[in-house]
């Protein structure tokens, strides 16, 4: 595809070692079609023209065969159905007699061709494999091929779909771009809407044409059917189109094992390919397959294709199974099927359910008011405890997600056991009976507590829901409101400065197993957004990157409901590390992706700390314009009581009036009454940031009574900064950097070294030097300007003489000798030395070892 870019280039630099560096005489391409391989020969030919004959394709003009032997030619080969019979054999044999090079893309798997086999087994030939495109680099594709960055969560999607393949991934990519699906916003590429076929034209659904056509008639239909049934297992549909074809379909790499189930390679593939099939031949392929949509031992994603190929096939489907159905689309965000299977849903028993699972939908775009109107206008009456119980905990999600006052979540939590009451016990085999009604208008009610930050009576209310332990025998609602009551939990020893603790309750409640079939309420969602929380705020970031990986990888819908959650953390991470530009680059994307759905109410924290990045990144204007547009948001409390803080800080730094700054006090006093620690901390730092010095006792008081690494740095600075002894402070700073807190590092030293001011430290003091020297430099990069701010010059350097004389000073030289060698006096040598003593911050030549690089650097020249 043109413009596509190339993606090859660690395997570019292995196949020049190995052909230059390492004279291996072959390199054999292992690679499955759309992977790259002739954009890699492409490079290697403009790469290695300028020092080899390059021949490209095979096709050697034999009458010019001396010229092109003598120079040892690079013979390059993009297929082997490309060369002329015998073709091969001859280019073989030249190179095993050293006559050239040969670069030979080869299938990915299965024999090798016999002359290739022989140059392999004779150790000639080096195998190269290219494989599918990891997660992240097929992000850094993406964005070259688009231009701009591209949002992590839609990153993801567009990989799946690909398989991996840098093919099919600008396929996807740019046929969605295309629809008006994907949209630059604010210098990132951000997906709009839900992926679609393709299958009556554009480029993906020409490509996936162009593969059909080139496979043999006897696999196309089987392809056909697998791409209807994925994942099948394969000995289901071995039984239906025969092992051979099954075996050739995985032999050419257009199907895929997992474990005993079979897919296509590329879903984009399989999605386009359900379109192109009339539902008389689906219907028949689903009868022929024999499946049965009951079978409790599908997957999710193979179940939700069962439901889908059957009503594609204009077959019958229970409502309980469009029901269920409906649930698990609309959780992995498949909006548009859940609302098609919920709509196939009559006026029955099943009705309440499917209306509830239409109003998740409303939830997942965002239309949360859309949402309550189902709730409160559109649901038929629950006849057993276990309707009444189903969609609960979604309309309190809908409610905070709404900004909806507490008042109206306490009167629904009443509701429920009033409407409990009125129906009385019953049996609809959920086994729901009084005592879980109970439970879960406690759940409610502690949500209400939680966003009021009243920790106290929330650990009273939680306290017995947690004293009640939960297991696989345990009922699903019971160890969903477990999980919860543990994740508010969680949420509360965060708030009391418990970052550790948090983190571990979050873990424990997310290892508890779930019937997603159960409820609408997607725990991983609320899980994932606690957890990270309480790691980004509490310095935990090694932690946190681990989770977003693992949930990118393999709970992408929790990433996608907690809208601009990942991008936040991440913005988060830096603006504690000091990285201010690369904060905002984070920031700026959840903002846009919050723009769009913010169902945990993130808008407000994100865009305090995208002022506050900026503020101190120096983008004054930006900081002014983010501050004007900011408006409070009343979601997690633990970030809406940062989010103030950082307002009042914003604001005093920007404005310098005292009001700010006044606020901030206020607000850190009121924190200390209620031993909201976490909180606390992060006021008096702020304070710190605008100047009071008077506040640091108090901030090692409160850092010691918490966890984490937060609290830890924060501990070690506040005990430089009130020791104020410079190798102390040079340790501290040491470990601040390693940590990331590069701001701190460097308050660290600009205070020890103006409190030791013109007192000689020798060689301690150098190295602070040369520390504070290394992070102005990165931070400068950030947009800190405060390095010119704090009265501290920069340290003088040597000129080149002086340089030259105290190297041979360090080497061991008296000043007889070095005036000998340098041809100046004794007494020029030893002002030389003075002087430079008195620059280096030291007191003698039997230190210059210390401070002097062991190898010379050039000088950087004195006026």
């Amino acid at each position: 595809m043109p413009g596509r870019p190339f993606c090859r280039g660690l395997e570019l630099e292995l196949v020049q070692k190995l052909l230059l560096k390492e004279g291996a005489p072959a390199v054999l391409l292992r690679a499955e079609l759309g992977m790259g391989v002739t954009a890699l020969l492409d490079r290697l030919e403009a790469v290695l023209g300028g020092l080899l004959p390059v021949v490209r394709g095979g096709s050697i003009d034999w009458d010019d065969a001396d010229a092109l032997l003598h120079g040892r030619a690079l013979v390059l080969v993009d297929g082997l159905d490309s060369l002329e019979e015998g073709t091969l054999d001859d280019l073989a044999a030249l190179t095993a007699s050293s006559l050239l090079h040969l670069v030979v893309a080869c299938p990915a798997w299965g024999p090798l061709h016999p002359a290739l086999e022989r140059l392999w087994s004779a150790g000639q030939a080096e195998e190269v494999y290219l494989e599918p495109l990891s997660v992240e680099r097929g992000q850094a594709f993406l964005e070259d091929l688009l231009g701009a960055p591209v949002l992590t969560a839609d990153a993801w999607r567009y990989w799946r779909e690909a398989g991996g393949s840098p093919y099919w991934l600008s396929l996807v990519a740019l046929t969605e771009r295309d629809a008006g699906r994907l949209e630059l916003r604010d210098g990132h590429w951000v997906s709009v809407g839900e992926p679609e076929s393709d299958g009556d034209g554009g480029a993906l659904g020409e490509a996936v044409g162009g593969t059909m056509s080139r496979l043999h008639e006897c696999l196309r239909h089987p392809l056909e059917l697998v791409a209807l049934a994925e994942p099948v297992n394969q000995s289901l549909v071995t039984a239906v189109v025969g092992t051979e074809t099954i075996r050739a379909l995985l032999e050419i790499r257009l199907l895929m094992q997992e474990g005993e189930n079979v897919r296509l390679v590329y879903p984009a593939m399989a999605r386009v390919l359900r379109t192109q099939v009339s539902a008389e031949t689906s219907a028949a392929w689903h009868v022929a397959l024999g499946r049965h949509l009951e079978d409790e031992d599908l997957s999710t994603e193979s179940f939700l294709r069962q439901v889908a190929w059957a009503a594609d096939a204009g077959l019958d489907v229970p409502d309980g199974q469009l029901v269920r159905a409906a649930v698990q689309a609309c959780k992995l965000y498949q909006n548009a099927l859940a609302v098609r299977f919920a709509g196939e849903v009559g006026s029955g028993p099943w009705a309440r359910r499917a209306r509830i699972a239409e109003a998740r939908v409303h939830f997942n775009r965002a239309e949360y008011r859309e949402a309550l109107r189902v709730f409160n206008d559109a649901l038929p009456p629950a006849a057993t405890l276990g309707e009444l119980l189903f969609g609960t905990l979604l309309h309190m999600a809908c409610r905070l997600a709404a900004g909806d006052p507490g008042e109206a979540i306490l009167q629904d939590a009443d509701r429920i056991e009033e409407e409990a009451l009125r129906i009385g016990p019953s049996s609809d085999g959920t086994g729901a009976g009084p005592e879980d009604i109970r439970r879960r208008a406690q759940v409610i009610r502690a949500f209400v507590l939680a966003r009021r930050g009243r920790m106290d009576e929330l650990g009273e209310m939680l306290a017995p829901l947690l004293a009640q332990p939960v297991d696989e025998r345990s009922s699903s609602d019971a160890r969903m409101d477990w999980c919860v009551a543990t994740g508010l939990e969680s949420e509360r020893q965060a708030t009391l400065g418990q970052t550790g603790l948090a983190m571990k309750l979050a873990m424990d409640a997310w290892q508890i197993r779930h019937d997603e079939r159960q409820d609408v309420f997607f725990l991983p969602e609320f899980l994932v957004a606690r957890q990270m929380m309480a790691g980004a705020v509490g310095g935990h970031w090694t932690a946190v990157e681990e989770i977003l990986q693992t949930v990118a990888v393999d709970a992408s819908p929790a990433v996608a409901s907690f809208g601009g959650g990942a991008q936040l953390v991440l913005g988060v991470m830096d603006l504690r590390r000091g990285l201010y530009r690369d904060s905002m680059r984070h920031l700026t994307a959840s903002i846009d992706s919050l723009s769009r759905s913010d169902p945990q109410r993130l808008m407000g924290y994100t865009t305090a700390m995208a002022a506050m990045a900026a503020t101190i990144g120096n983008q004054r204007l930006e900081a002014e314009r983010l501050l004007s547009g900011y408006r409070p948001s009343a979601g997690i409390y633990l970030l809406s009581g940062h989010e103030a803080l950082v307002i009042d800080a914003v604001r005093e730094l920007l404005h310098r009036t005292g009001s700010g700054e006044k606020s901030l006090e206020a607000a850190v006093e009121r924190l200390r009454a209620v031993r909201h620690r976490g909180l606390e901390l992060d006021g008096l730092m702020l304070l710190h940031a605008l100047g009071r010095m008077d506040v640091l006792e108090r901030a090692a008081e409160t850092a010691a009574e918490m966890d984490g690494e937060w609290a830890s740095a924060v501990s070690a600075y506040t005990r430089a900064m009130l020791g104020n002894e410079l190798g102390v402070s040079l340790d501290v700073a040491r470990g601040l950097q390693e940590q990331g807190y590069l701001l701190m590092a460097r308050g660290v030293l600009v205070a020890a070294l103006a409190q030791a001011g013109g007192a000689r430290q020798g060689v301690e003091a150098h190295h602070a030097r040369e520390l504070l020297d290394g992070l102005d430099v990165v931070l400068s990069q950030q947009g800190v300007v405060d390095a010119g701010q704090v009265g501290l010059p920069a340290p003088p350097r040597l000129t080149r003489r002086e340089l030259e004389v105290c190297s041979m000073a360090r080497d061991g030289h008296t000043d007889e000798q070095i005036a000998a060698q340098l041809h100046l006096s004794r007494r020029t040598v030893g002002g030389h030395l003075f002087r430079s003593y008195r620059k280096l911050g030291i007191s003698g030549r039997e230190q210059l070892a210390a401070v002097l690089p062991p190898t010379e650097e050039p000088p950087r020249q004195e006026a």
